[in-house]
């Protein structure tokens, strides 16, 4: 319902506006009362929408910003109100460009800021090319800068900045390339630190949007070279584990809980993804040496993973300051006699250490790797953990569990190019026979394919290793399949 207001007294100051050309205590009254009426009523927003009018709504909030912060509120309330379901007035201020609002953005006060975005999501929504000169001007930077502030975790509607921020980076307005073009670093770090800084103060689905925008970030190639050069895939590293949190922490026999693990799952996959098309880029294991924490944080985890009565569990001690920011309650061992039975993040996170190390390894010289092996024992627990998800699991086929037995079998397959001993000591393990003839006997074509590159590799690596596994090549159903898993050349 519409508000009665006194269309003389609004006329008065739409005049006082006009013909104005600074900002006298008048107009600042005329704003007032502008701001007032046309919070409920539309004829006032559709006056406010007046091609004279909506330039001096921008010249008061850039003029009074410094001065009186009350006259600029109002003066953004003006304009947020004329654009409501007003495509005219929306391409006014498009044309005019949004600099008033990045002036507001960036005034580090996070009411102003908030009101900013508020009065940028009405020019906004559902609207490209008011989005388009948004994402022109930056104001997705400084977006991603006001959601970082501490006071904006108590706003009431941060769903709305973040659904701003959504509709920004979306691939409807402009190109991921030209989206995060020329990002400065701290946008970068602010950007990966925004899930982990508001996870337990959003929904999932504002968790799950906020990933989303991170994602348009990770996919892009010179983000992903900054990303590297700059040592920041612990960062990603951090993202994927909170996802990872948010997942377990979701209970399996709730309606709306299934369609937010079916929100959220997708998203992890392309996070663990992203990391490891990170960890290929060349620079990748020159800027992360061997000593590096992040890399001993990946070799921890993945020599942590053990079998025992048929389940596979791991343990991180607690104690382990080093490393331990790095890893969910599902790798860490709170001092307690026996260790934990891995949950489903615990295995996608080794997954995603796996593929990780795996493309570090791709580069590293075998004097590097030969140690991993012969140790850390970093095999020893992956057969086990091959074994279980071909055999024992209780998911055989689904995507997510082939996705975590290729990524395990992947960096199996490079733990090969250590040379002959590594080769003989992995397949000196109990395990390891029936966890590639189970993989090789997979009904998947893609982790039947893992099963005879990673045999050709530990065949090639060593006569001896080659001998040790004649028994799984001729168990190979086909002499097709006999013969290539014999092609060790």
């Amino acid at each position: 319902m519409e508000t009665h207001v006194d269309l003389a007294a609004i006329e008065g100051a739409l005049a006082q506006l006009r013909l104005s050309t600074d900002n006298a205590p008048d107009v600042n009254r005329s704003i007032v009362t502008l701001a007032a009426g046309s919070k409920a009523n539309e004829e006032v927003r559709r006056r406010l929408a007046d091609p004279k009018i909506l330039p001096r709504l921008v010249e008061v909030v850039e003029c009074s910003l410094n001065d009186s912060l009350e006259v600029t509120t109002d003066a953004l309330r003006c304009i947020g109100n004329a654009c409501i379901d007003n495509e005219a007035a929306r391409s006014r201020i498009a044309d005019l460009g949004v600099g008033w609002a990045r002036q507001c953005l960036q005034q580090g006060d996070v009411e102003l800021g908030w009101l900013a975005a508020q009065v940028l999501h009405n020019i906004c929504f559902d609207y490209v090319p008011a989005q388009r000169a948004c994402v022109v001007a930056k104001i997705h930077h400084d977006l991603i800068s006001l959601c970082t502030l501490p006071g904006i975790l108590k706003s009431a509607d941060v769903s709305m900045i973040l659904d701003l921020l959504f509709d920004l980076t979306g691939d409807g307005v402009l190109d991921a390339e030209s989206v995060w073009r020329d990002v400065p670093h701290h946008i970068i770090t602010g950007l990966l630190s925004l899930p982990h800084y508001h996870i337990t103060h959003v929904s999932v689905d504002d968790f799950a949007t906020i990933v989303e925008v991170c994602l348009t970030l990770l996919r892009v190639a010179t983000v992903q070279t900054h990303i590297v050069a700059n040592k920041l895939v612990d960062n990603v590293w951090r993202l994927f584990v909170d996802i990872e949190r948010q997942l377990d922490g979701l209970a399996a026999n709730d309606a709306m809980i299934a369609e937010q693990r079916e929100l959220l799952q997708p998203l992890s996959s392309s996070v663990l993804w992203c990391s490891s098309d990170i960890a290929a880029n060349p620079e990748f294991s020159v800027n992360y040496k061997r000593d590096d924490p992040f890399v001993e944080a990946l070799i921890v985890l993945v020599a942590a993973v053990r079998e025992a009565d048929g389940l596979v569990s791991t343990a991180v001690s607690a104690h382990d300051t080093q490393v331990l920011p790095l890893f969910s309650e599902a790798f860490i061992e709170q001092g307690a006699p026996t260790s934990q039975v891995l949950s489903l993040g615990g295995w996608r996170e080794l997954a995603a250490a796996c593929q990780i190390l795996g493309n570090w390894i791709w580069k590293v010289s075998v004097s590097e790797i030969e140690p991993l092996v012969l140790t850390r024992n970093v095999h020893m627990g992956l057969w086990s953990a091959l074994r279980f998800r071909l055999i024992s699991t209780d998911s055989p086929g689904s995507s997510m569990n082939d996705e975590i037995i290729h990524s395990i079998a992947g960096f199996l397959l490079q733990l090969c190019r250590g040379g002959a001993k590594v080769c003989e000591m992995m397949v000196e393990h109990v395990d390891a026979n029936d966890a590639l003839a189970a993989l090789c006997h997979s009904q998947t074509p893609q982790l039947k394919q893992d099963g005879v590159r990673l045999m050709q590799a530990l065949g090639k690596g060593s006569m001896s290793a080659r001998e040790k596994l004649r028994d799984v090549i001729s168990s190979l159903e086909t002499p097709d399949e006999t013969s290539n898993a014999l092609q060790m050349e």
